[in-house]
Formats: structure tokens, sequence, C-alpha cells
């Protein structure tokens, strides 16, 4: 096969140069077709089960999405100027496209009892129709905390800061466009409207998230990709000492890069924070072929171009069959995104040993380069295998005692995803979040849907009763700031009522009260706001909103947790729903998806390996650095404080990808080096000299390349970048000194017992 391919790429280099290049054009087309996806919906397949359920709520119950617009002054909110601000900036909001409903402090109604009648008002009347006095300002900034509603959800302690909350229409598929549409219409149109010194505007909540996803995942691409390429050119050069090779490794990188890209656009796998992170994945990949093709060009004297081929073609060619099933491992992955990410690294990396055979290699065939006498000096084996086989069981002991270390430590991560603090302090999104939680509360929200069986369950005094027990319990749940639900406008009406037991009672004492003031409340309302977005239209099911602070999975799923017992003490039936308990599910994926991807990686490379050299030793050697090099990475994360998030998943599935290309190529040029009849020692010597400074060079190119996704934004890709960094330096020296070591200190151990046997046989 290797001579086939020699033979096509020496006679027809011109046409594979030009079937490659119309080939990328063809898939290249498909980039245009690439489309944008940050919800947090995005992150789960069709037909999950908590998707399900969510989708459910909010069929019947209306949109969970709400941008939260903070308004911070100087002063108190209760003065003429501050107060209009919020007065202008809620009606301005509720003109907007795909805007449902806006509440604020001004326009929040509230019940009052005039002359024996109950007369709902919005709390602070229109300043255009009933101008403000100062006595009218005072009042309201006494008495607005007497009502439940607005405690603890419009207004911060100290009265300079407001909250106003926009319900966002949502529509499957386009939630985040849809939001974004919104935020630039709110940024174009009403913020300009503000003077930033009086009054200090940042926008947080639901609906931003997905917004603040693409604006900074597109921000990290812009700002690394052409970090990418200038690093590459800077690092090609020094090497190579060589504009042609340079420019034709850029080139190879490039066309792989569209053709990658496009595939993508072709498959409608839409473009993410994971998806993202593709094309450095692949540049890198591509890259490592690149050298192993170039450094054996370079360093052969004679018949370079032949002798290149000959060499590389079937090492890299494993590697690349090898990394392809790593990342393709991700399809069976329950996060979505990471599913979609290892189908397009696995089609880059195919695509980019096919470019760096059928495409760079006929064009040094046309354009031979420039050779630098400096790239062929060998790393001095002779020097390394002597300490290597003089120390070996000293090394292999303090090698697995390390690994056995690190194991440890790794197994110590716990599974923590945080999606608020996947962005850096300094951006907007994270300022705004940070800024809402310390000055009025929190902007998560987790819904509470609660069933009845009997018909008009709702309507049931005994069951509103449970539903007052249950919401007063659930303000004690540590970070939870307000609950709402319809029981408090009917507390509220009921207080108002004239009747004798209404002092005694704060819910009603008979179903048929119930019912009339449920029927008041909807004749009272809007349709906007709906008494329906609260409960059933067949007054079974009632709906509890929680807003807390809690943003981390495992607090979420902490919390949860204890509303699910609230629900068993109080008797109720029902199910804990909305966008961020869908998080809590992202560390059972994380977990699953690494066991499923590590297990399938591991098995699939025991066996291709050992087919391959036909071998069971060397399938097991294999293993090897995917085994002990991960650990090292995942360590590290600890060691470092940072949380186990996805980012991390990431780590083992691609790292055992990744990290085993060393190991290939190694084992390959040892494997040629022993078909000579050479000794162990000479053939591990020739492999550390001819291989050992290209593996050196892949690594800390792979290492540069992936440490730019640490000049990201995303505490995600921060943790990748130093996890995957480690990881590959790890899996370097043990391929290179490890495994020397321990063949090394088995073949003593044979020697050992042999002549053991041998003085027993003469005995």
């Amino acid at each position: 096969m290797t001579e086939y391919i020699l033979k096509i790429i020496e006679k027809f280099p011109k046409r594979l140069i030009t079937l490659a290049a119309i080939l990328a054009i063809l898939l290249g087309s498909g980039i245009s077709k690439i489309e944008k996806q940050y919800d947090q919906k995005a992150w789960f397949r069709q037909g999950d089960q908590a998707i399900e359920t969510f989708d459910a709520f909010t069929k019947k119950y209306g949109s969970d999405t709400y941008l939260i617009v903070l308004m911070d002054f100087k002063k108190s909110v209760f003065t003429q100027n501050n107060l209009k601000s919020v007065f202008d900036i809620t009606q301005d909001l509720s003109f907007l496209k795909n805007v449902i409903q806006v509440k604020s402090i001004t326009n929040t109604p509230v019940a009052n009892s005039q002359s024996e009648e109950i007369i709902t008002t919005p709390f602070i009347d229109n300043y255009k129709k009933n101008p403000w006095s100062k006595t009218y300002l005072e009042n309201k900034s006494n008495t607005y905390n007497q009502y439940e509603q607005l405690r603890d959800f419009y207004i911060s302690p100290d009265k300079k800061s407001v909250a106003i909350y926009a319900n966002i229409k949502t529509v499957a598929g386009r939630e985040v466009e849809i939001a974004k549409d919104v935020i630039e219409e709110f940024n174009n149109k009403i913020r300009p409207k503000y003077n930033e010194s009086e009054v200090k505007i940042a926008l947080t909540g639901s609906a931003a998230v997905g917004d603040a996803f693409e604006k900074e995942s597109i921000r990290d691409l812009s700002l690394i990709l052409p970090l990418a390429f200038i690093c590459l050119s800077a690092i090609l050069f020094l090497w190579f000492r060589s504009i042609s090779a340079t420019f034709f490794s850029l080139t190879t990188i490039l066309t792989t890069l569209v053709a990658t890209i496009g595939i993508q656009g072709h498959l409608n796998i839409k473009l993410d924070l994971l998806t993202g992170m593709a094309p450095l994945i692949v540049i890198a990949i591509c890259l490592s072929d690149i050298i192993h093709f170039l450094s054996s060009y370079q360093k052969e004297k004679e018949n370079a171009f032949a002798k290149s081929i000959r060499k590389n073609i079937f090492p890299t060619g494993l590697t690349t069959i090898t990394t392809a099933f790593g990342f393709i491992s991700f399809v069976t992955a329950d996060l979505y995104p990471i599913a979609q990410m290892g189908i397009i690294c696995s089609i880059g990396v195919v695509l980019a040993w096919v470019y760096c055979v059928f495409f760079l290699m006929p064009l040094i065939k046309l354009c031979p380069i420039r050779k630098h006498s400096n790239v062929s000096v060998p790393l001095h084996g002779e020097k390394v295998t002597s300490m290597l086989y003089k120390h070996s069981i000293k090394i292999t002991i303090i090698t697995i005692m390390t690994s056995v270390v690190f194991f440890f430590l790794a197994l110590k991560n716990t599974p923590n995803s945080n999606i608020q603090t996947y962005f850096s302090k300094k951006t907007d999104f994270r300022s705004a979040i940070d800024q809402f939680n310390a000055k009025i509360g929190g902007t998560n929200t987790v819904e509470i849907v609660l069933r009845t069986t009997a018909p008009d369950g709702i309507k049931s005094p005994h069951f509103l009763a449970q539903v007052d027990k249950f919401q007063s319990d659930l303000k004690q749940l540590e970070g939870v700031t307000k609950t709402n639900s319809v029981l408090t406008n009917i507390k509220e009406f009921y207080r108002l009522l004239d009747t004798a037991d209404s002092r005694v009672n704060t819910i009603p004492s008979n179903k048929e009260l119930i019912a009339q003031i449920l029927l008041f409340i909807e004749l009272d309302r809007s349709p906007e706001n709906s008494l329906f977005k609260e409960i059933a239209h067949d007054y079974q099911e009632m709906r509890v909103s929680l807003f807390w602070k809690r943003s981390s999975s495992i607090e979420i799923q902490k919390g949860k947790k204890q509303i699910e017992s609230l629900l068993q003490k109080h008797n109720l039936n029902g199910d804990v729903t909305g966008s961020l308990p869908l998080i809590a599910k992202l560390d059972k994926y994380i977990i699953t998806s690494f066991i499923s991807s590590m297990v399938l990686v591991m098995i699939i490379t025991f066996i291709f390996m050992t087919i391959v050299f036909r071998s069971f030793t060397y399938g097991i050697l294999s293993l090897i650095p995917n085994i002990l090099a991960p650990s090292f990475g995942a360590a590290t994360i600890y060691l470092s404080g940072r949380p186990f998030d996805v980012g991390c998943v990431l780590i083992f599935s691609i790292s055992m990808g990744i990290a085993i290309d060393d190991t290939i190529y190694f084992l390959t040029n040892l494997k040629k080096a022993q078909k000579n009849q050479q000794s162990l020692y000479q053939s591990i010597t020739d492999t550390l000299s001819q291989s050992g400074k290209t593996l050196t060079m892949t690594t800390l190119l792979l290492v540069s390349i992936f440490s730019l996704f640490g000049l990201g934004s995303f505490t995600p890709n921060k943790n990748f970048a130093l996890a995957i960094c480690t990881t590959l330096i790890a899996a370097l020296i043990i391929d290179l000194f490890f495994l020397p070591a321990m063949l090394f200190t088995i073949e003593k151990a044979r020697q050992a017992y042999r002549s053991s046997k041998l003085r027993f046989i003469n005995t």
C-alpha cells in the first residue's frame, strides 16, 4: 500500500493538488450554512426526559425566559428623576418585539380596600396622568416593603438598585436568536436615552445567558485562531528554517480547516461552545502529521521524499485511525455538543492525514523545500538509553508510584458545572450577575409544578394550606431570595375582605370563596398577565416559582433534593423543572460521557494495536500512556482547585486519542528496529535517536496550540488548556522514558529468571 501511494504521488502530483483543492472548495461551501446555537437546551439530546418535562411546562405556562434590567442609582429610586427612569424603561421594554410582559415596581398591581371595595392598581401611578408629589414618593418608599409581591424582588435594601423583568417569547430552536434581538433592540433604542454617569444599567437573567455564550465564544475564536496561525508560522519557520516549508504547512492546515468546517455546515452541526473548539483541535492534529513528514524529509540526505513517505505513512495512518476512534467515541455521550464535536473532530483528523499525504507531499514533490543542517541533529539516544538501562528498575518503580498518587488525586475531583462562572469576572454578563446577587437577589429560577388529583383541586383550602407551609419552608433554604405563586394574590385579596375570620386565617376557609377570589383575579388581570400562567385551566395544577443565588450543578442538585424532600414532607405531588435544574443533569452526563468514551477507546485501541503489531505485549504497551497520562491532567485540575466540568471530559477523551500518537510512533519505530534482529538496547537507542526529537517537537507544538485555549474567557477552555497540556507532556515523558525503562526492567527480569532456572538445572 505504501509503495502504491508513493507511486501515485510521484506520478500525478499536479492532479492530486488540483483534486485536493477542488474538494476543499466543494466542502468549504458548507461554511455559509453553519448556524449558531448557544441556549441551555442545546446541551441535551432530543427526547431527553428533562427536556420533555421542561417543554411540557413552557407549553402549559408559557416562557420562563427573562431579561433582567438592573438599574443602579447613586441615590434612592424614590426620587422624581430616578423613578421616572424606571417607569419609562418599563414602558419602553413592553413595546419591544418579542417581549411578552414586563414587571417592575412601577406596574406591579397591588390590591387595596376602599369603600368596602377591593381595588387593584399599579403600585406606582402614571406620572403623566397623576404627577408625583414629594409626600407621595415618601409614602411609596415607606410602604413598598409591606407588599409580599414587591418585597425582596424589585428593589435592593438600600433602595438604590432596581430590577425590571422582561418575559421573552420563546420559539423552539430560536431561543437565543430571539433573546439576542431583544437585547440588541434594548441597547440600540432604550439604553442611549440614559446617562451612564447617573444610572448604571446592566443586563442579566436567563435571556442573557445564550447571548453571552455566543459573544464570548466568538470573541475567543477571533482571538485564538489568529494567534494560532501566528504561533504556527513562527514555530514552523524556526523549526524548518524554510519559507516554503512554512508556507506549504500553513496552506495544508488552512485547506484542511476549510474542508472540515465546511463538512460541519453540510451536516447541519451547529456552532456552539464545544464545536467552536474543533478548529484548534484539527489544527493541532494536522500539525502533528506535518511535523512527522517534513522532519523525516529534512533529515534524509538521499531520496528524502520517498523515505519520508515510507517511514511515516504507516505510523501516521495508525495514529489517524486511533485518534479518530477517540473522537468518534464521543458519539455515545449524553451531552449533545460533545457528541457533535466528536463527529467534526474525527472527520477533521482523517482529512488532516489525507491532505498531508495527497496535498502537502505532492507540493513538496513539485517544489522541493530547502533543507537545514541543524534540523538533522539527533537526540543523543546512546546517552539516554544508557541512563534508562542503568536505572530502569528505579524509573519504573518511581513512575508507577507517582502515577498511583496522581491517579488517586484525580479521583478526588467532583463534577461541578457552573454556567455563570464559565465567564470571566471582567465580562459584562458575569459582572451583571455578581451585582444583582449582591444587591437584590438570585437571578436563577426554579419552577415547581404542584398537582392535585381531585377536580378543581387547587381550590381546596387544605391543599392551599399545604402549599403555604411548603412555600414558607422553601424560603428557608440556603440561597433562596423569593418565591412566587398565585397563593400570594389569594391571601392578599382575602386579607382585604371584610370578614370576621379574615383576621385569623390568611387562607379562605371554603372552596367557594377561593373560587370567587380566583375569578376576581382573572377578571382583573390583563391578557399578558393571565391567571392561567400560574395555574392550569382545569384548576388541578399550580406553579410555584423560586428565585435563588445557587448556580453550580452541585448546589442545584442539592437544592433540588431539598425541594423534593419538602414535597414529601407536605404530602404534595409535583415536578421540579425550569432551565436551571437542567444544569444539574450535566454532572451525571459528564460522568457517563467520560466512562463510556474512555472504555470504548481503550478497548478499540487495545484490539487494534494487538492486531496490527501481532503482539499482546504491544497492545498493552499502547494503553499505558492512555491510562497514566490523563490522570496527571485530572490531578492538576484537582491540585489547582479548578472545577471538574465539561472541559475536563474533553481532557480525558481527547488526550486518549492524541497521547497515543507518540506511543504508536515510538512503538512502530521500535518494532522496525527489532525486525533487523537488533538487541533491545540497540533498538531503543536507534528509536530515541531517530524519533525522540520529532516526538518532543510535536508535543511542544501541540502544547503551544492547546495552551491558547487558556487565553479565552471561558473557564472550561482554561481548564482544558491546563490539563491537556499537562497530559500531553506526561504522555511524552512516559513514552520516551518510562516505556523504555519498563521494557528494560522486563528484560532484566527475564534474564534473571533464565539465569536462576539455569543454575537450578545445573545443580
